[in-house]
């Protein structure tokens, strides 16, 4: 088998075919295209790394290599974190943080290690004003559907008509007091005279 296909291969017509088979052109890649092919980077596969790829671009980070520059973290690490391979640890996202301009938290938050609750980045919601148990009850009354209609209407207008009381007496209460008033001007009694003879010895 092996010495029927040298003898195709140094056959006058094979060789004459190879012969003038023309050569291949190895043309040089035009000038900076090397350095572009060499920072082609594969689109990030999760979230994270989309979050991620947008905070380099932002920072002027053309490859994992730059961005390993800047923090510490391998490339090979940041490429799988863009890949949604591995989750990033909290040690080199607090070496991430900084050189992306952004907090431990939010990276925390977006890499999925932590929820903005657990770490308390969302304020807590404000409790809710007490409710009087009198108006409370008030209410509870006028929900009632086994009450007829003219009862809820009395306990509608005795409230409507308490709190509009009350609210005058309020508005009474807080009017500031004004100056004193002035004192009247005290006017000196006459002086008359005493008759003549009067008191005299």
């Amino acid at each position: 088998m092996g010495d029927s296909l040298r003898a195709v291969w140094r056959s006058p017509s094979f060789t004459d075919a190879r012969k003038r088979r023309p050569a291949l052109s190895r043309r040089p890649l035009p000038v900076g295209t090397i350095g572009l092919v060499s920072r082609r980077r594969r689109d990030p596969q999760s979230p994270f790394g989309w979050y991620l790829r947008r905070l380099m671009d932002k920072h002027g980070f053309l490859s994992d290599g730059d961005l390993e520059a800047a923090s510490g973290v391998s490339a090979s690490l940041i490429s799988r974190y863009q890949a949604g391979e591995i989750t990033p640890t909290p040690e080199n996202l607090r070496k991430l943080a900084p050189v992306l301009g952004v907090r431990l938290g939010e990276l925390m938050v977006e890499s999925g290690l932590a929820t903005r609750e657990e770490l308390g980045m969302v304020a807590p919601p404000s409790p809710k004003p007490r409710v009087d148990p009198v108006l409370l009850d008030a209410q509870r009354h006028l929900a009632d559907p086994h009450l007829p209609g003219d009862v809820k209407d009395y306990l509608r207008a005795t409230v409507k008509g308490a709190i509009a009381y009350w609210r005058q007496q309020l508005d009474l209460n807080n009017v500031p007091a004004g100056p004193p008033a002035p004192e009247p001007e005290r006017i000196p009694d006459p002086v008359r005279p005493k008759p003549s003879g009067v008191g005299r010895r």
